[in-house]
């Protein structure tokens, strides 16, 4: 059986020392330390237990011990041991013990293709390439997905399932995703999860608030990536600020510091949006002046009506005070209304390098200056982009060669959150690192498929971030 067979069942999580019981073991099989220091002991390998496995993922920011009979193993923060109960060979009478069958650590990313299978409505398209991995890091779950066909057959909606179930968490997920059918530009389907919902299968699945219906006999490709919450996260108030006075009837905040890199998801509800129309949130830990703003993703829910505001931490700002998640184009939040914005962030605390960017534009706009930072951690890279001009001087294409080389993953595009603003409008372009190149430099290469053209002598600014695979630690 494979890892994504056993991470389906239902996780128990530990808070504290104890024994695994033989029913535990049955109806769970998944059990999740959150608390560092307790132990937890296997129950004994009886024969009515042979071939039951148990898996440990410790959840918790230091390390726990699993106790299999005279053992005792000191698993690693982030990391997996597995055992089965195996029948002892020659033994009278019969006996069995537990044996560790795998100890992962660090984590890694893993090929979830053939375990973790889409299900579309109306239609099933043929894939001509899928690609679906996935890290799991101290408690967060990272996705790389590219699906691409060559006909649609008319699917209207889709659904993935994810390799792990997060606990209930109380805040909507929202990940970078995009479909493009035949010749056209990529668009947003607003991808999320819902880590409110009280149904673990539900919480498991990666759905869309604004799916495109897959042309019969076009071609078509979809790309997702994204961080999800899974188990040990801190909660923090996240204060908003709104221009009017909606109704919220509750504003949840969660985060996760990994390694040096902060992941954070905001959900606030309103009740009634009483014609509010900006905001800004507080963020869970303080972020460095890097002279960046940072892309965001964001689902705003006004009504019955979703779209992707504009979202982006201001990071560029001297007073700590002011850096916060902004928004730049949230709809009005329609006066007795229900409404919800929904964020997912990152950002490097420390640890993280400057790259001297040298872009590659048909037109470079007038006096442009950019900066790019990244950090690498374990088997991943995460990273941002920030660059203006005040004369976009007609600029409609670029490429930005970046600092790290890609993991070669056949067929692979790495979709990134994207912001551009022109003179005073904004859009989120689509952006992408190929990691199915076959050669080095095409792989660390930062491509945009559908920039709006700068205007001359008007303002022009763009802002990208990610994470991507690579091939080992640095």
């Amino acid at each position: 059986m494979t890892d994504a067979y056993f991470d389906k069942y239902i996780p128990l999580y530990k808070t504290a020392s104890a024994s695994i019981g033989i029913e535990e073991v049955k109806s769970h099989g998944h059990f999740i330390p959150t608390q560092s220091g307790i132990a937890l002991d296997m129950p004994d390998p009886i024969i009515a237990m042979q071939d039951y496995t148990s898996k440990f993922t410790n959840a918790s920011a230091g390390y726990v011990n699993i106790i299999n009979e005279d053992e005792t193993i000191a698993l690693a923060p982030g990391s997996s041991v597995e055992f089965r109960c195996e029948r002892i060979e020659n033994a009278s009478p019969w006996a069995c013990s537990w044996i560790a069958i795998g100890l992962e650590n660090p984590p890694k990313w893993v090929d979830g293709v053939d375990d973790l299978t889409p299900t579309y409505t109306t239609a099933t398209p043929v894939h001509s390439s899928e690609v679906y991995r996935y890290l799991v890091e101290e408690g967060v779950l990272h996705v790389e997905i590219d699906y691409a066909g060559l006909d649609g057959g008319g699917a209207t909606a889709l659904t993935v399932p994810l390799p792990f179930i997060p606990q209930d968490l109380d805040v909507m997920v929202p990940l970078t995703a995009n479909v493009t059918i035949g010749t056209g530009t990529p668009t947003n389907i607003l991808a999320y999860v819902d880590v409110t919902n009280a149904t673990a299968e539900t919480r498991a699945t990666i759905a869309f608030r604004n799916f495109q219906t897959l042309t019969d006999d076009s071609a078509w490709r979809i790309r997702i990536t994204g961080a999800i919450p899974l188990w040990g996260c801190n909660t923090f108030t996240s204060t908003p600020a709104w221009t009017g006075s909606p109704t919220v009837t509750s504003t949840t905040g969660i985060y996760k510091v990994v390694n040096g890199t902060c992941y954070g998801w905001i959900y606030s509800i309103e009740s009634d949006g009483k014609g509010a129309s900006t905001a800004t949130f507080t963020l869970p830990t303080q972020i460095n002046d890097v002279d960046q703003l940072i892309a965001c993703e964001a689902i705003e829910l006004v009504d019955a009506t979703y779209s992707n505001p504009v979202c982006y931490i201001e990071a560029a700002n001297a007073t700590c005070a002011n850096r916060l998640i902004s928004f730049a184009s949230l709809s009005t939040l329609t006066d007795g209304k229900g409404c919800s914005i929904a964020v997912s962030f990152k950002y490097n605390l420390h640890n993280d390098l400057v790259h001297t960017v040298t872009e590659a534009w048909d037109t470079a706009p007038a006096s442009y200056t950019s900066v790019f930072r990244y950090a690498v951690i374990g088997r991943k890279c995460i990273w941002a982009y920030y660059g203006t001009s005040a004369d976009g001087n007609g600029a409609s294409t670029l490429s930005i060669p970046i600092p790290v080389v890609p993991s070669y993953i056949a067929t692979l595009r790495v979709a990134a959150a994207s912001i551009q603003l022109v003179d005073t409008t904004y859009s989120c372009p689509a952006c992408y690192i190929d990691a199915g190149q076959s050669t080095a430099a095409g792989r660390a290469l930062l491509r945009f498929e559908n920039l709006s053209a700068c205007t001359d002598a008007k303002t022009a600014t763009l802002m990208a971030s990610g994470e991507f695979e690579i091939a080992a630690a640095a």
